[in-house]
């Protein structure tokens, strides 16, 4: 689920993200993919998925 996560985001950011927002400012590719913040959030946002994920496919019902 983490991976779903970031595959579709990081081909979001390769779609909308650099081509409306990054290049219009000067940027590039190479910049936006090589900047370390961004592999930073990638980690982040992989644990918050995955165990937002596993809390959910694990949740037992209290009766």
């Amino acid at each position: 689920m983490g991976l779903t996560f970031i595959i579709v985001a990081t081909l979001l950011d390769v779609i909308i993200t650099v081509p409306v927002f990054i290049i219009p400012n000067g940027g590039s590719y190479s910049e936006f993919f090589g900047d370390p913040m961004f592999y930073t959030i990638v980690i982040e946002f992989y644990f918050i998925v995955f165990y937002f994920g596993n809390h959910l496919t694990n949740k037992k019902i209290k009766a």
